[in-house]
């Protein structure tokens, strides 16, 4: 006869959970998912293994939990885009600067990695690129409907033009290698972005 598996108690406060969520995505943005393994995470750490599994039943579960805890701190630039009480050029300035320094951690080879193993916790990345997108797509477009930017800009071309700035600052080696902080290479985006498009 086999041994019984042993039926674990999970805890469940959310706050407990998003602690350890916040450590890992630390430990993740350094270390990668690739080769990643409970026991050798718990110890880099210097947490027990009992201790994650008292919270995480797998590692793909504490991998979705920190990837989900850092997608809702970045989700903070829509509140900042949407403020009315804000100049319409200063909120775009103010929320896209707030997405790059959250996002700017976020390096070319963990997304990679996780798009290769993790494939359904990737697509969690992939929802959350397009709602960006859409959102700044609608920002240009009241931009052009009241006047802000010129009418023949293309608010499609625009947001695509901003995905392709934030998948630059994922390439932190390049940056680092021409030393480019993140500040800098914003206000140059933004300084050639609103050069030309503004009314």
């Amino acid at each position: 006869m086999g041994r019984k598996p042993i039926k674990r108690y999970r805890y469940k406060d959310p706050k407990i959970r998003e602690k350890h969520a916040i450590r890992f995505m630390v430990y993740f943005q350094e270390h990668g998912v690739e080769d990643f393994s409970m026991s050798k995470m718990a110890a880099d750490l210097k947490m027990s293994k009992t201790t994650i599994y008292n919270h995480f039943e797998t590692k793909e579960e504490a991998i979705e939990a920190a990837l989900d805890y850092k997608l809702s701190i970045i989700k903070d630039y829509q509140t900042v885009l949407e403020n009315l009480t804000l100049p319409y050029t200063e909120r775009y300035r103010k929320s896209m600067l707030f997405f790059c320094v959250q996002t700017f951690d976020i390096s070319s080879k963990l997304l990679l990695q996780l798009k290769n193993k993790y494939p359904q916790i990737y697509k969690k990345v992939e929802n959350f690129q397009r709602k960006v997108f859409l959102n700044l797509k609608s920002y240009y477009e009241v931009g052009v409907d009241i006047g802000v930017f010129k009418k023949d800009v293309n608010p499609l071309l625009l947001a695509l033009d901003d995905q392709k700035f934030f998948e630059m600052l994922s390439e932190q080696d390049i940056l680092r290698d021409n030393q480019i902080e993140v500040l800098d290479a914003f206000a140059h985006h933004f300084k050639m972005k609103f050069r030309g498009i503004l009314q």
